[in-house]
C-alpha cells in the first residue's frame, strides 16, 4: 500500500503543479481574463499535460501487485498439472506454501515416500517428505531403530540423552549431527572428548557450531545450533 500511497501524493501534486504552471502562463504571461471558459480550457491542458506522467507513476505503483499476481497465476497453474499426478495429494500444502518442485523431482518424492510406507518401522517418517525434508534410509533406520547408534562407547551417553531428546540426525558411520545449541553450564561433554569451535560457515548460518571428537576412535558429534539450547537448566 505505501508505494501506491506515494505514488498517488506524486500524482496529486504533480497536477497541482501543471494547474498553477497553466494559470500562470495564461494569467500572467498571456493576460488572459479570468473567466470561466479561460480557467477550463487551462484545468483541461493541465490533466492532459499532467495524463502521461499519471498513466507511468500508476503503472509503477502497481508493479508489485501485477507481478504478484502473475506468479500467483503461474502458481496455480502449476499446480494444477502437479494435481493430476498420481499420489501427489500429500504434497500439496507444501507445494501451496510456496515450495517449488518440478514435476520430475514430485514424482521422484512420490516414489519415495512409497518405499519409506512399504517397511513398517520408516512409515511414520513419510510425513517429513511431506513438509520438504529428504531422509535416507539410514537416517531413518538410526532415527526409529532404538538400538541403533552410530558413535563409539566414549560418545556413547551423549548421543543416547540426544537421541532420545530427538535432536539428532544419522550423517555417516562414526558421525552425527546434534540439532541443538549446547548450554555453556550443563552440557555434559564426556571425560576426555575434544571440544572445537567451529565459526559459522555463512550468515545464513544461526549459531556457531561446535564439533566434538573421541581422541581415540576419531567419531564426532557435530552441534550445529540448528535447535533448542540443550541441556534444559
Amino acid at each position: 500500500m505505501l508505494p501506491r500511497a506515494l505514488a498517488l501524493t506524486a500524482l496529486t501534486l504533480y497536477i497541482l503543479a501543471a494547474i498553477a504552471g497553466a494559470s500562470y502562463y495564461a494569467v500572467e504571461i498571456r493576460r488572459l481574463p479570468p473567466t470561466q471558459a479561460n480557467l477550463l480550457i487551462g484545468l483541461l491542458l493541465a490533466i492532459l499535460l499532467g495524463l502521461p506522467a499519471a498513466i507511468a507513476l500508476w503503472r509503477q505503483a502497481t508493479r508489485p501487485q501485477r507481478e504478484r499476481g502473475h506468479r500467483q497465476a503461474e502458481t496455480e497453474a502449476r499446480l494444477a498439472t502437479l494435481t493430476q499426478i498420481p499420489g501427489a495429494e500429500p504434497f500439496l500444502p507444501l507445494l501451496r506454501r510456496g515450495y517449488f518442485l518440478s514435476e520430475e523431482e514430485l514424482r521422484r518424492r512420490i516414489a519415495r515416500a512409497r518405499e519409506i510406507l512399504a517397511v513398517p518401522h520408516r512409515a511414520p517418517f513419510a510425513s517429513r517428505l511431506y513438509d520438504g525434508s529428504t531422509l535416507t534410509d539410514d537416517q531413518i533406520d538410526y532415527l526409529a531403530l532404538p538400538h541403533r547408534f552410530a558413535l563409539c562407547a566414549h560418545l556413547r551417553p551423549l548421543e543416547v540423552a540426544l537421541k532420545q531428546a530427538g535432536l539428532v540426525t544419522y550423517r555417516a558411520p562414526g558421525a552425527i549431527d546434534g540439532h541443538f545449541r549446547p548450554h555453556p553450564a550443563h552440557f555434559p561433554t564426556p571425560p576426555g572428548i575434544e571440544e572445537q569451535y567451529v565459526p559459522r560457515s555463512s550468515p545464513r548460518d544461526d549459531d556457531d557450531h561446535f564439533l566434538y571428537t573421541c581422541p581415540s576412535c576419531r567419531h564426532t558429534l557435530l552441534a550445529n545450533g540448528n535447535g533448542p539450547l540443550w541441556p534444559a537448566p
